[in-house]
């Protein structure tokens, strides 16, 4: 039997469901983010005044005066979330909470409980989504997760697309290999420098060559791609699924202990920026170092069981630095290295034990939100870094300037 799978992205949704709260703001310029100081998502009137996602509250009204600019309320966008998928599961049972504005669903078999063609159920579900939250969802459906959510962004908002299985190749084609998801600027960088360019050019490329250039989850999404099925919908809950993913690969591959780490540390600062910005933490980490030679046992990775969830680098760095020897192999060349959280847990299901066990914990998550909106978001995202994450000057502190923003780095890993 043919999968049918189902993605649901709900559309600029943190304003949409400001929208459908306060049905008097339709129509107009508005921007919710005011708390963090920039801009987490656009009405697509604001989007139309050339307002992009992080550009500074302030700027925004000094340049667009009439914007409407609101303070992110998470209960609420919950609230819709929740929503959303009960929705949802009124047309399946296997739904997949991804995030808070969208989900997947399985609706294999379905045709046959429902009567109807899946065409028919996924625009069913779209309708009454619509009618009953009062915001538009884009809608995507073919043969796996990754094809869903291309077929999902092919036409924001209120879109509704399939890829059929003979379709697959000719769609590829038009999407640019930054829009697929799981593809982030490195990889696409690293994809542009050996000509793949479109998703059809990545599907044209042979499993061998995909598994000598790219790691192992880059070939999951290529098998997608292709059409298989390898990645399953859950239908538990989403605190259990998602991960944050940053890797990198570099030229020319390179031995020294050092580098590596450095490398380690700004991924792990990475996936912890992205785990505050969505309010989870992490029980779960790994990290992997990948050798330039071709054998078999090329990739080694490890992974770290956290005393309490963590959303700090440091965090994260520390334990690194505590396995990576037992990795490390001296006079082998590396090429590639990579840090995931997983197992993440709302901050809002955070608590402090008898003994204050994650007390410290949370103190720096706090002290890296307010770092993140008040000094990231203005001078960028490297602005301020822990000290494992930039190289050392010989014979100098281990405490460096970052010449671009005038921003000192004041923070170190013993």
């Amino acid at each position: 039997m043919n999968r049918s799978i189902l993605h649901v992205d709900g559309d600029a949704f943190f304003v949409g469901c400001e929208l459908a709260h306060r049905p008097n703001l339709r129509g107009k310029p508005v921007v919710v983010g005011e708390d963090k100081g920039i801009a987490c998502a656009m009405s697509y009137e604001a989007k139309a005044l050339g307002i992009t996602r992080a550009m500074p509250i302030f700027k925004i009204r000094k340049l667009c005066p009439q914007v409407i600019i609101l303070p992110n309320n998470f209960r609420l966008y919950r609230l819709y979330s929740g929503r959303m998928v009960s929705i949802v599961r009124r047309f399946t049972s296997i739904v997949e909470a991804y995030s808070i504005d969208e989900c997947f669903a399985d609706l294999t078999g379905q045709d046959k409980v429902l009567g109807i063609p899946y065409e028919q159920i996924a625009l069913n579900i779209k309708e009454a989504l619509h009618a009953e939250l009062g915001m538009t969802f884009s809608v995507g459906l073919s043969v796996n997760k990754v094809l869903a959510k291309v077929a999902s962004k092919w036409q924001k908002p209120n879109g509704l697309k399939v890829i059929q299985k003979e379709d697959i190749f000719s769609c590829l084609l038009k999407v640019p290999i930054a829009k697929v998801w799981g593809i982030g600027r490195s990889t696409t960088q690293y994809c542009i420098g050996l000509g793949i360019h479109s998703a059809g050019d990545l599907f044209n490329k042979t499993e061998g060559y995909i598994a000598a250039h790219f790691s192992k989850p880059l070939l999951e999404l290529w098998r997608e791609l292709r059409g298989e099925l390898v990645l399953a919908v859950h239908a538990g809950p989403h605190n259990t699924q998602k991960s944050f993913m940053s890797t990198s690969t570099f030229r020319p591959p390179v031995s020294d202990m050092s580098y590596l780490l450095r490398e380690l540390s700004k991924h792990a600062e990475k996936v912890c920026r992205h785990a505050r910005r969505d309010g989870v933490f992490a029980r779960r980490a790994s990290f992997f170092i990948k050798k330039q030679a071709m054998q078999f046992h090329r990739y080694h990775s490890v992974e770290i069981i956290f005393d309490y969830p963590v959303a700090v680098g440091e965090s994260v760095v520390s334990e690194i630095r505590k396995r990576f020897s037992g990795i490390f192999e001296e006079n082998e060349l590396y090429r590639a290295t990579g840090v995931t959280l997983f197992d993440v847990v709302p901050q809002a299901m955070l608590y402090e034990d008898l003994f204050s066990m994650n007390t410290h914990g949370t103190r720096m998550n706090n002290i890296e939100s307010y770092i993140d909106t008040n000094i990231r978001s203005r001078y960028g995202s490297d602005s301020v870094q822990i000290g494992s994450s930039v190289k050392k000057k010989s014979g100098k502190s281990s405490y460096v300037r970052n010449s671009r923003s005038g921003i000192f780095i004041l923070r170190k890993i013993s």
